[in-house]
């Protein structure tokens, strides 16, 4: 007879946050910035500066990679707390119970709550980082979107990494 046509949609699901989802979300995403090169290049600021300083050539130059090393020292640390922050609040907004409602289809998808509402088309997913119990959907300049998954259906998971895929997002 015909081909299969697919899930039928829209594709709706309600998605269920927790707090320790929420703080799962941030602590991943910091460390995705706060990464293995970031380590890698704040060690080697430490070490020439101890070179530097062993060879007693203090100067402007040890006085600069001082100030390099302590704001590299300093920067991980304001991004946890904003992303923190940020997190806590979009949780918060969410009310009680903290809810929010998924709809995909062929055009983009929407993520609505008692905060309100924000549509995507698919073309401006740019990642989706895939973990157990939730995705990330990196939006470019837009931000991002935590999907936690225990309500969503294999169907619509599938759907929406196919629709990522097509439009040239990266799965991660």
């Amino acid at each position: 007879m015909g081909e299969s046509a697919g899930p039928e949609l829209p594709l709706v699901a309600e998605l269920v946050y927790t707090p320790a989802l929420v703080r799962q979300a941030y602590t991943r995403a910091w460390r995705q910035t706060v990464g293995g090169y970031y380590l890698i290049a704040l060690l080697v600021v430490a070490v020439t500066l101890g070179w530097h300083l062993s060879q007693r050539r203090a100067g402007w130059f040890g006085g600069a990679l001082g100030c390099a090393l302590l704001m590299g020292a300093v920067f991980p640390v304001f991004l946890w707390r904003t992303m923190q922050r940020r997190g806590r609040a979009a949780f918060d907004a969410l009310g009680d119970p903290p809810v929010a409602t998924l709809v995909a289809d062929e055009g983009g998808f929407k993520v609505a709550s008692a905060h309100g509402e924000m549509r995507f088309p698919w073309d401006r997913v740019t990642h989706v980082w895939r973990y157990p119990e939730h995705w990330t959907i990196g939006l470019g300049d837009a931000g991002s979107v935590t999907i936690p998954l225990a309500s969503v259906s294999e169907a619509m998971q599938a759907f929406v990494l196919d629709q990522v895929r097509a439009h040239g997002g990266k799965l991660v």
